[in-house]
Formats: structure tokens, sequence, C-alpha cells
């Protein structure tokens, strides 16, 4: 792996962190919440993408878990209240 995917793979693995706080976090952000829609939205069609390209059930799965878990932290972050 050359430094570009290295700094790909951080990037990646901080904006599931911050997305993911915003499931067990009381504060809501909004950057959080864009991020959280952005990774639900990207895993989405990657759900989409595994199922029609390899029709792998457990890459689809996977996918779907964590766009189903990006929706809901998006959805914390945005609510009023």
């Amino acid at each position: 792996m050359d430094l570009r995917g290295i700094v790909i793979f951080g990037v990646l693995i901080v904006a599931l962190c911050v997305a993911f706080r915003g499931l067990v976090s009381e504060r809501r952000s909004t950057v959080g919440g864009v991020i959280a829609a952005g990774i639900a939205l990207l895993s989405a069609l990657g759900s989409w993408y595994s199922w029609a390209e390899t029709g792998s059930v457990s890459w689809t799965v996977g996918y779907g878990v964590v766009a189903l878990l990006g929706c809901v932290s998006a959805g914390r972050q945005f609510r009023r209240g």
C-alpha cells in the first residue's frame, strides 16, 4: 500500500468514527450528520453493487448494516428536540 492508500484508509476510518459517534453521543453535530449521511449513501450504493455484480450475500448484508447505522446516526444528528 502506498502513501495515497494509507491516507485514504485513514480518512475512511476517521469518517466512520465520526459518523458512528452520533449513535452514542447526546450532542448533535451538523458536520457529523453530513458525514453519517454520506457514509450511509456510499454504503447503500456499495450494498447494491455487491448484490448486482457479485451476488455476494455477506458483503451485501455488511454494507447494508453500515448503511442502516449511518442513517440512524444521521437521523439522530439532525433531529430536533
